[in-house]
């Protein structure tokens, strides 16, 4: 038989586990996964991008990887 503290501990792993398996993805859900941003908040290689029309690059849409 496990002692008193094993079942505890086994308990409290139990919760946390499903905790995180239910809370962490709607969590995530949130938020959106896709971003717009700005580019002039890029590096300076990509600050002066450009359409093929010739227009320039106001934000870049970029996948978060959630």
């Amino acid at each position: 038989m496990a002692s008193g503290g094993a079942i505890a501990v086994a308990t409290e792993v139990g919760l946390v586990g499903a905790a995180l398996a239910i809370g962490l993805p709607l969590a995530i859900a949130v938020f959106p996964q896709e971003t717009q941003i700005s580019a002039a908040a890029l590096e300076a290689e990509f600050q002066q991008l450009q359409t093929d029309s010739g227009a320039a690059v106001e934000y870049v849409l970029c996948n978060k990887g959630l």
